[in-house]
């Protein structure tokens, strides 16, 4: 079976990576989009993504960061290739409430599994110093941005439901505005 599976976090969840893929059975993934969109300031795309094959404790897939695995380094910018893409980026790097959307296809690279598939990425970044307790500016800090995934995959037999579909209105991220009284 060819299997789709929708996921968000609005914002991501404290302590643990963002789950894009929890499959059980064989076969093999395909692809995934992911959008983002930042509840901070600064840049959001330092998370490693992790892929936890058959029931795997450490990762035996683990990449660079969230722009390297959709293929471009040094930041994502707005592409349409084959294999990879950035279709949405709106609001300009380091802009509070930018919104990315980027995807990767694992045609010629597919990630196979005979028992089961945890497909994660992890929710770090660059974050301004006022928002840190010690003040300082740090690339590899835990963010709280809003993310939404897509999972593509093959496998045998039904696959497991790991996640249900919110309503329309519920995916939607939330407003950022905020009123301060003096």
């Amino acid at each position: 079976y060819f299997c789709v599976q929708y996921r968000q976090e609005f914002p991501a969840t404290k302590g643990a990576d963002y789950l894009v893929l929890d499959a059980v059975g064989a076969g093999h993934y395909v692809g995934t989009v992911l959008s983002v969109r930042t509840r901070s300031p600064e840049w959001f795309g330092e998370g490693d993504d992790r892929f936890y094959i058959d029931g795997e404790e450490v990762a035996s897939i683990q990449g660079t960061g969230t722009e390297d695995y959709f293929l471009s380094a040094w930041g994502l910018k707005q592409n349409s290739m084959p294999y990879s893409g950035t279709t949405v980026l709106e609001g300009g790097w380091g802009m509070l409430g930018q919104r990315t959307t980027a995807y990767r296809w694992h045609l010629l690279d597919p990630v196979h599994f005979g028992k089961s598939l945890r497909v994660c990425f992890e929710h770090k970044g660059w974050v301004p110093g006022d928002e840190k307790p010690d003040g300082k500016i740090d690339g590899h800090t835990e963010r709280f941005d809003d993310f939404a995934s897509v999972a593509f995959w093959y496998q045998l037999g039904q696959p497991k439901r790991f996640a249900t579909l919110p309503p329309a209105k519920d995916r939607v991220p939330p407003s950022l505005d905020v009123v301060v009284d003096g």
